[in-house]
């Protein structure tokens, strides 16, 4: 069992997007499941076919005292072809609380499902984000981010804090709207001002993404879309990472992160 957080240093830069995309392109086929825990809340319940329970809240409620066993799978809902999700409440209060309860316990209850792996939407990180138990005990923390001087400006000191507790840290950048006042950097440059291992750019593809969001588990009808193409090696490369982090090999030394 793996545990790989995702998370953003700042505004939204496509974290859940990205972490849905690398649970069903995740190569090799072993059973992976997605689980919601941004603690301002999340647009699942927009999502046709999802509801407010199962989830996390009727999670945090079962496991209010202890996560036992298997419980993590009688929580899930199923979309498409096959997409496992631990859906979040879409109100910050309600997700804020559930986090509370088990956040700190979690990861340690998914390392007993030794039959999948397991993907975490953290959301936006702060000093005081209950889903921040999560990215601790994570093998591996993917922080999404714009590829730009003001984006990676606010990865930086992240990157470093993790870094400095024994944290694994990669960055996945997303490109937005092309603007003519903001430069856009490439993933050597990044990789070079960060210190860090660097992956993607997951492109922006506002069409395919709409498709996703309306046809969840779905992506048989956009495989040959660019966003998908351009997430397929990122995925590849995030497992890769974790299977170095889990083995004898270890993680590259990283270096202090500072902004390009």
């Amino acid at each position: 069992m793996s545990v790989i957080a995702l998370a953003s240093a700042k505004s939204s830069p496509g974290v859940s997007l990205v972490a849905e995309l690398v649970v069903q392109l995740r190569p090799g086929g072993r059973r992976t499941v997605l689980l919601d825990c941004d603690p301002a809340g999340g647009d699942w319940l927009l999502r046709p076919g999802a509801t407010r329970e199962p989830g996390l809240v009727s999670l945090a409620t079962a496991g209010r005292r202890e996560l036992a066993g298997d419980e993590l799978l009688a929580h899930l809902q199923r979309f498409g072809a096959g997409l496992e999700v631990l859906v979040g409440p879409a109100a910050a209060r309600q997700a804020w609380k559930a986090l509370e309860l088990v956040g700190d316990r979690l990861v340690a209850h998914l390392r007993q499902l030794e039959e999948l792996d397991a993907v975490v939407d953290c959301g936006t990180l702060s000093p005081t984000s209950p889903a921040l138990t999560v990215v601790r005990a994570a093998d591996l923390v993917v922080l999404v981010s714009r590829p730009t001087a003001r984006a990676v400006v606010h990865v930086a000191p992240w990157l470093e804090q993790l870094v400095d507790e024994g944290a694994a840290v990669v960055v996945a950048l997303v490109e937005g709207a092309a603007s003519r006042q903001e430069p856009v950097y490439r993933p050597d440059e990044v990789a070079e001002a960060l210190g860090t291992v660097v992956v993607g750019p997951v492109v922006h593809d506002p069409p395919a993404a709409a498709r996703i969001t309306a046809e969840p588990g779905r992506l048989d009808r956009i495989a040959e879309t660019a966003l998908v193409r351009s997430v397929a090696p990122v995925a590849e490369a995030i497992f890769a990472r974790v299977a170095r982090t889990s083995s004898s090999d270890p993680f590259p030394a990283q270096q202090p992160a500072v902004s390009p």
